[in-house]
């Protein structure tokens, strides 16, 4: 952290308190973080998940789970109809049928 000396005390212990927090929950990810398989949020870091962990994606309609099988490859679940639509020979779009549209 950079120096904030020149803060006032109320901000500098805002910071303090900020920063074990961070400490505390870093903590937390570090003990959680041995499980065989991961996943990556964003760009920054990659989080372990245990076994047959279930990670959701929700839209305003509509949720999918998606699974990592242990004898390789993953599982999908929606809510409604799953598309499954091309796009190269290693990249999938998965819709439901009523999120596409006759242009798709």
């Amino acid at each position: 952290m950079k120096n904030f000396d020149k803060l006032p005390k109320w901000a500098q212990h805002e910071v303090t308190l900020l920063e074990r927090k961070i400490e505390e929950l870093q903590k937390i990810v570090d003990a959680n973080n041995n499980a065989d398989t991961n996943v990556t949020y964003g760009i920054v870091r990659t989080y372990g998940l245990p076994i047959n962990s279930t990670v959701s994606f929700h839209t305003d309609q509509f949720r999918f789970d998606v699974s990592i099988l242990k004898e390789g490859g993953i599982r999908v679940y929606s809510s409604g109809t799953v598309q499954i639509i091309p796009q190269a020979m290693n990249v999938v779009t998965i819709k439901t049928a009523e999120q596409s549209s006759p242009a798709s």
